[in-house]
C-alpha cells in the first residue's frame, strides 16, 4: 500500500508535467507561427499594396486639388488654331484696361507689350512682377522673352537683392486672380 501511495502522486506528477510541458511547448509553438505569418511574405506584400494604394490615392487628390484649386478658363480656339497672346488680350479688354497703367503703357501700347511672349498668364504675370519690384516693364520683357530666359532669371538680372522665389509666387497669384475674374 505504501507503494501505491508513492506511485500515484508521482505518476500523477509525470503526467501533470507532461502535459504542463507540452502545453508550453504549444504556446511557443502557436506564438512562432502567429509572428511568422504576420511577417509571411503574403502578408508584407498586402501590407505594401494597401500602402502605396494609399500613397497614389493622395497623390492623385493632390493633383486634383491643384488642379481645382486654380481654374482657368479653357482657352478659346478659332478656326485657324491658338489665338495668339494679342488675341486674348484684345478679347479681354476689361483687364487690359487694368494691365496698362502696371505696365505704363496706355490700352493702345498693349499689343505691342504682349508680343513676344509665350502666353497670356506669362505676359500679365511679367506685368505684376514688374510693378511690385518697380522694374521698367520693357527691361523685364527683354529678359524674359530672349532665348532661355524666364520670369525668374529676369527677376534675378534686373532685382538681385528680390527673393526671385516669393515674388514668382506673388506674381502669378496675381495674374491668376486676374485671370479669373470675368471679363
Amino acid at each position: 500500500m505504501l507503494t501505491s501511495r508513492l506511485v500515484v502522486p508521482v505518476l500523477a506528477a509525470l503526467l501533470l508535467g507532461a502535459s504542463m510541458g507540452s502545453f508550453a511547448g504549444n504556446t511557443k509553438a502557436s506564438a512562432a507561427s502567429h509572428a511568422s505569418s504576420a511577417k509571411s511574405p503574403q502578408h508584407r506584400t498586402a501590407a505594401a499594396k494597401t500602402k502605396h494604394a494609399k500613397q497614389a490615392k493622395t497623390v492623385s487628390q493632390v493633383k486634383q486639388r491643384k488642379q481645382g484649386k486654380h481654374k482657368q478658363r479653357p482657352e478659346k480656339v478659332s478656326a485657324k488654331g491658338r489665338h495668339t497672346v494679342a488675341d486674348q488680350l484684345a478679347a479681354n479688354p476689361k483687364l487690359a484696361d487694368r494691365l496698362a497703367p502696371l505696365i505704363a503703357k496706355t490700352p493702345a501700347e498693349m499689343p505691342d507689350a504682349v508680343a513676344g511672349f509665350k502666353n497670356f498668364g506669362q505676359f500679365v504675370a511679367a506685368a505684376h512682377a514688374s510693378n511690385n519690384l518697380g522694374i521698367p516693364f520693357d527691361a523685364l520683357k527683354a529678359e524674359i522673352t530672349k532665348e532661355g530666359g524666364s520670369l525668374g532669371k529676369g527677376i534675378q538680372a534686373l532685382s538681385p537683392d528680390a527673393h526671385v522665389d516669393a515674388e514668382i509666387v506673388r506674381a502669378n497669384q496675381q495674374a491668376r486672380d486676374d485671370l479669373l475674374q470675368p471679363s
